[in-house]
Protein backbone atom coordinates (compact mmCIF):
# COMPACT_ATOMS: atom_id res chain seq x y z
CA UNK A 1 0.00 0.00 0.00
CA UNK A 2 1.31 3.54 -0.39
CA UNK A 3 0.24 6.16 1.75
CA UNK A 4 1.16 10.03 1.73
CA UNK A 5 3.67 12.19 3.77
CA UNK A 6 3.45 15.57 3.22
CA UNK A 7 6.07 17.95 4.48
CA UNK A 8 5.99 21.71 4.16
CA UNK A 9 8.22 21.78 1.33
CA UNK A 10 7.75 17.88 -0.45
CA UNK A 11 5.16 14.99 -0.60
CA UNK A 12 6.75 11.82 -0.24
CA UNK A 13 4.48 8.58 -1.27
CA UNK A 14 5.45 5.65 1.14
CA UNK A 15 4.78 2.12 1.37
CA UNK A 16 2.80 0.82 3.98
CA UNK A 17 1.54 -2.53 5.31
CA UNK A 18 -1.52 -3.97 7.33
CA UNK A 19 0.39 -3.90 10.65
CA UNK A 20 2.42 -1.45 10.01
CA UNK A 21 2.02 2.18 12.20
CA UNK A 22 1.06 4.70 10.07
CA UNK A 23 0.73 8.23 12.01
CA UNK A 24 1.94 10.33 9.01
CA UNK A 25 -0.14 13.16 10.55
CA UNK A 26 2.35 13.16 14.00
CA UNK A 27 5.53 13.38 11.61
CA UNK A 28 3.43 16.12 9.39
CA UNK A 29 3.02 18.02 12.65
CA UNK A 30 6.21 17.34 13.48
CA UNK A 31 8.24 18.87 10.09
CA UNK A 32 5.40 22.01 10.47
CA UNK A 33 7.50 23.04 13.52
CA UNK A 34 10.65 22.03 12.88
CA UNK A 35 13.81 24.60 12.79
CA UNK A 36 17.13 23.98 11.62
CA UNK A 37 18.41 25.75 14.92
CA UNK A 38 16.78 22.50 16.50
CA UNK A 39 19.41 19.91 14.55
CA UNK A 40 21.98 20.36 17.34
CA UNK A 41 24.40 22.00 15.87
CA UNK A 42 25.25 18.94 13.14
CA UNK A 43 24.22 16.35 10.99
CA UNK A 44 23.92 13.17 12.41
CA UNK A 45 20.53 12.00 13.33
CA UNK A 46 19.18 8.84 15.25
CA UNK A 47 15.19 8.45 14.54
CA UNK A 48 13.93 6.05 17.62
CA UNK A 49 10.80 3.60 16.44
CA UNK A 50 11.33 4.84 12.94
CA UNK A 51 8.22 3.14 10.97
CA UNK A 52 8.17 3.12 7.84
CA UNK A 53 10.99 6.11 7.91
CA UNK A 54 9.04 9.69 7.29
CA UNK A 55 11.24 11.27 9.66
CA UNK A 56 14.67 9.72 8.54
CA UNK A 57 14.07 10.15 5.01
CA UNK A 58 12.53 14.09 5.77
CA UNK A 59 16.47 14.40 7.34
CA UNK A 60 17.99 12.55 4.53
CA UNK A 61 16.74 14.47 1.87
CA UNK A 62 16.24 17.75 2.95
CA UNK A 63 18.35 18.55 5.06
CA UNK A 64 21.71 15.89 4.20
CA UNK A 65 21.19 14.57 7.52
CA UNK A 66 23.23 11.27 8.26
CA UNK A 67 20.19 9.35 9.68
CA UNK A 68 19.90 6.19 11.26
CA UNK A 69 16.56 4.42 11.78
CA UNK A 70 15.99 1.74 14.59
CA UNK A 71 12.81 -0.30 14.93
CA UNK A 72 11.67 -3.56 16.30
CA UNK A 73 8.44 -4.36 13.65
CA UNK A 74 10.34 -5.90 10.74
CA UNK A 75 7.53 -5.17 8.31
CA UNK A 76 7.58 -1.92 9.03
CA UNK A 77 11.24 -2.15 8.04
CA UNK A 78 10.64 -3.88 5.29
CA UNK A 79 8.53 -0.79 3.64
CA UNK A 80 11.55 1.37 5.24
CA UNK A 81 14.39 -0.33 3.24
CA UNK A 82 11.89 0.07 0.20
CA UNK A 83 11.27 3.77 0.41
CA UNK A 84 15.02 4.51 0.93
CA UNK A 85 15.48 3.16 -2.28
CA UNK A 86 12.67 4.62 -4.19
CA UNK A 87 14.00 8.23 -3.08
CA UNK A 88 17.82 7.02 -3.63
CA UNK A 89 18.62 7.88 -0.17
CA UNK A 90 20.74 4.75 0.34
CA UNK A 91 23.98 6.74 1.11
CA UNK A 92 22.16 8.51 3.50
CA UNK A 93 20.26 6.41 5.98
CA UNK A 94 20.75 3.17 7.41
CA UNK A 95 18.36 1.07 8.85
CA UNK A 96 18.59 -1.36 12.23
CA UNK A 97 16.03 -3.84 12.99
CA UNK A 98 15.55 -4.51 16.30
CA UNK A 99 14.50 -3.77 19.88
CA UNK A 100 15.90 -0.28 20.73
CA UNK A 101 17.35 -1.76 24.14
CA UNK A 102 19.46 -4.39 22.61
CA UNK A 103 20.72 -1.55 19.67
CA UNK A 104 21.57 0.58 22.09
CA UNK A 105 23.61 -1.84 24.00
CA UNK A 106 25.86 -2.50 21.41
CA UNK A 107 27.09 0.91 20.52
CA UNK A 108 30.23 2.35 21.95
CA UNK A 109 31.43 5.05 21.08
CA UNK A 110 28.59 6.61 18.03
CA UNK A 111 27.28 10.30 19.14
CA UNK A 112 24.25 11.88 17.91
CA UNK A 113 23.68 15.60 17.15
CA UNK A 114 19.83 14.89 17.08
CA UNK A 115 17.54 12.14 18.46
CA UNK A 116 13.99 12.19 17.11
CA UNK A 117 10.93 9.80 18.32
CA UNK A 118 7.45 9.26 18.29
CA UNK A 119 7.52 6.97 21.77
CA UNK A 120 4.87 4.58 22.49
CA UNK A 121 3.83 5.59 26.21
CA UNK A 122 1.39 3.44 28.02
CA UNK A 123 1.94 4.15 32.02
CA UNK A 124 -0.90 1.88 33.13
CA UNK A 125 -0.31 -1.52 31.05
CA UNK A 126 0.38 -4.37 34.22
CA UNK A 127 3.36 -6.58 34.28
CA UNK A 128 1.28 -9.46 32.97
CA UNK A 129 0.84 -7.33 30.03
CA UNK A 130 4.78 -7.00 29.56
CA UNK A 131 5.36 -10.55 30.17
CA UNK A 132 2.57 -12.08 27.61
CA UNK A 133 4.76 -10.51 24.44
CA UNK A 134 7.82 -10.85 26.54
CA UNK A 135 8.80 -13.23 23.77
CA UNK A 136 7.66 -12.16 20.80
CA UNK A 137 10.21 -11.01 17.37
CA UNK A 138 7.67 -8.62 16.40
CA UNK A 139 9.43 -9.88 12.76
CA UNK A 140 5.71 -10.02 11.30
CA UNK A 141 3.23 -9.03 14.03
CA UNK A 142 -0.24 -10.29 14.58
CA UNK A 143 -2.57 -7.63 15.45
CA UNK A 144 -2.38 -7.87 19.20
CA UNK A 145 1.41 -7.64 18.73
CA UNK A 146 1.13 -4.51 16.69
CA UNK A 147 -1.28 -2.64 18.89
CA UNK A 148 1.17 -3.72 21.82
CA UNK A 149 4.50 -2.78 20.62
CA UNK A 150 2.63 -0.01 18.74
CA UNK A 151 1.00 1.76 22.26
CA UNK A 152 2.98 0.19 24.77
CA UNK A 153 6.43 -1.48 24.56
CA UNK A 154 8.31 -2.22 28.04
CA UNK A 155 11.62 -4.13 28.26
CA UNK A 156 11.32 -7.38 30.96
CA UNK A 157 12.25 -4.34 34.15
CA UNK A 158 9.16 -2.56 33.15
CA UNK A 159 11.76 0.35 31.41
CA UNK A 160 9.62 1.50 28.05
CA UNK A 161 11.13 3.45 24.96
CA UNK A 162 11.04 6.60 26.31
CA UNK A 163 13.00 5.60 29.62
CA UNK A 164 15.90 3.60 26.90
CA UNK A 165 16.16 6.86 25.13
CA UNK A 166 17.10 9.07 27.48
CA UNK A 167 19.13 6.45 28.88
CA UNK A 168 20.80 6.04 25.66
CA UNK A 169 20.70 9.75 25.28
CA UNK A 170 23.00 10.23 28.20
CA UNK A 171 26.19 9.04 26.99
CA UNK A 172 25.73 9.06 23.22
CA UNK A 173 23.52 12.62 22.16
CA UNK A 174 26.40 15.13 21.03
CA UNK A 175 27.47 17.94 23.55
CA UNK A 176 25.37 20.58 21.67
CA UNK A 177 22.65 17.85 20.82
CA UNK A 178 19.30 17.83 21.28
CA UNK A 179 16.10 15.52 21.34
CA UNK A 180 12.66 16.12 19.80
CA UNK A 181 9.70 14.35 20.94
CA UNK A 182 6.15 14.68 19.03
CA UNK A 183 3.46 12.60 20.85
CA UNK A 184 -0.42 13.35 20.80
CA UNK A 185 -2.98 12.90 23.42
CA UNK A 186 -4.03 9.63 21.64
CA UNK A 187 -0.56 8.22 22.37
CA UNK A 188 -1.25 8.15 26.29
CA UNK A 189 1.39 11.24 27.08
CA UNK A 190 0.88 14.99 27.99
CA UNK A 191 4.04 17.35 27.87
CA UNK A 192 4.40 16.51 31.64
CA UNK A 193 4.91 13.14 30.93
CA UNK A 194 7.68 14.36 29.14
CA UNK A 195 8.97 16.49 31.64
CA UNK A 196 8.87 14.58 34.17
CA UNK A 197 10.56 11.96 32.89
CA UNK A 198 13.13 13.86 31.05
CA UNK A 199 13.86 15.25 34.54
CA UNK A 200 15.06 12.01 35.70
CA UNK A 201 17.37 11.42 33.75
CA UNK A 202 19.25 15.17 33.46
CA UNK A 203 17.13 16.72 30.75
CA UNK A 204 14.84 20.20 30.39
CA UNK A 205 12.55 21.63 27.86
CA UNK A 206 13.90 24.06 25.80
CA UNK A 207 10.77 24.52 23.44
CA UNK A 208 7.08 23.34 23.60
CA UNK A 209 4.83 23.71 20.75
CA UNK A 210 1.35 22.67 20.66
CA UNK A 211 -1.32 22.16 18.27
CA UNK A 212 -4.27 20.31 16.96
CA UNK A 213 -3.88 17.48 14.45
CA UNK A 214 -7.33 15.16 12.18
CA UNK A 215 -7.59 12.07 14.07
CA UNK A 216 -7.88 10.87 9.75
CA UNK A 217 -4.24 11.42 9.58
CA UNK A 218 -3.43 8.68 12.60
CA UNK A 219 -5.74 6.54 11.44
CA UNK A 220 -7.86 6.91 14.54
CA UNK A 221 -11.08 7.57 12.69
CA UNK A 222 -12.98 5.25 14.95
CA UNK A 223 -11.77 7.12 18.31
CA UNK A 224 -15.08 8.96 17.29
CA UNK A 225 -13.05 12.60 17.35
CA UNK A 226 -12.48 14.88 14.75
CA UNK A 227 -9.36 16.18 15.84
CA UNK A 228 -6.76 15.55 19.30
CA UNK A 229 -4.00 17.46 20.69
CA UNK A 230 -0.52 16.81 19.29
CA UNK A 231 3.22 18.42 21.03
CA UNK A 232 6.28 19.10 19.97
CA UNK A 233 9.05 19.32 22.55
CA UNK A 234 12.63 20.09 22.24
CA UNK A 235 14.33 19.06 25.62
CA UNK A 236 18.41 19.52 26.06
CA UNK A 237 20.43 18.53 28.94
CA UNK A 238 19.66 20.43 31.99
CA UNK A 239 22.79 23.10 32.45
CA UNK A 240 24.08 21.50 35.59
CA UNK A 241 24.31 18.06 34.28
CA UNK A 242 27.73 17.51 32.93
CA UNK A 243 28.51 16.67 29.55
CA UNK A 244 29.83 12.65 30.28
CA UNK A 245 31.44 11.92 26.56
CA UNK A 246 33.99 15.54 26.89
Amino acid sequence: MISEFKTPTRTYELDVDKFVCNKFGIAEFFTKHFCVEDLGGGKSVLDVGCGVGPLALFFADQFNCRVVGVEINGDACKCFHKNIRRFELSDFIAVEEENFADYSGKIISQNFDLIVSNPPIDEKITTSDILKFKNSSFKHPNSSEFVYVTNSWHDDNGKDLLDHLFIFAQNHLAKSGKIILTCCSLDGASEKTIFDRAAIYGFTSTKSISGKITTASIGAERSGLDTVDAFYVVLEREVENEYRNS
